[in-house]
């Protein structure tokens, strides 16, 4: 995505109408593409400047992060207006064989998510049918069957502590290739990271920070 051209396009749409009728921007859903993050620090200002929701989709980028140019890490999804979803399919970073994950800071928003999530019932079978748990349970919404299984979830905290060291392998395979292909003027290859503004967190628990 090219944040000039979207900074064009909102600007065009403002000017398009006016009332209940008029055309209105609410969101932006940025695509970060084989482990290639977006400039987060300018999509961070463009979505302030418009007072948009973010809907990332990280699914080709897990662990990865992003420097912000005074030398701060630029956490996905730490707004109240924001949502990062990973996926954990076969050919992803970590896997779980299938199914993924939605991250959010807004605690109103991820209550949602899960409900939606899981049917609409109000209690999943943990809540139910554990030690505290209580069997009654009520369909609040018409919800979905999103859920990760607790077998995929189980997989799934065991990727996560190989998730920096798999990352690794991948960059790794990822320069042969372009050091490989670079002469072929028939392809056209993606530019090369910025390892100054690209890399995983350092110090960060992604199973504490990402669960």
């Amino acid at each position: 995505m090219d944040m000039d051209d979207a900074e064009r396009r909102a600007q065009r749409v403002k000017g398009k109408g006016k009332g209940p009728s008029a055309t209105k921007i609410v969101g932006i859903m940025p695509v970060h593409v084989g482990g290639k993050l977006l400039d987060l620090e300018q999509l961070e200002r463009f979505a302030n400047s418009h007072k948009l929701w973010v809907v990332e989709d990280s699914a080709h980028a897990f662990p990865a992060g992003f420097r912000r140019s005074d030398g701060s890490w630029a956490q996905r999804s730490n707004g109240s207006k924001s949502v990062t979803c990973y996926s954990f399919y076969a050919n992803k970073t970590i896997t779980t064989g299938e199914g993924g994950m939605a991250v959010t800071s807004n605690a109103k928003l991820a209550e949602r998510m899960r409900l939606m999530s899981l049917h609409g019932l109000s209690a999943d079978a943990w809540g139910r049918f554990s030690t505290n748990g209580n069997w009654d349970y009520k369909i609040v919404a018409p919800g979905y069957k999103y859920n990760l299984t607790d077998i995929a979830a189980a997989i799934g905290i065991h990727q996560l502590r190989r998730a920096e060291t798999m990352r690794r392998e991948r960059e790794s395979i990822a320069l042969r290739y372009s050091e490989a292909l670079a002469a072929v003027a028939e392809i056209e290859l993606p530019p090369p990271a910025d390892a100054e503004r690209i890399g995983s967190i350092p110090g960060t628990s992604l199973q504490s920070s990402c669960a």
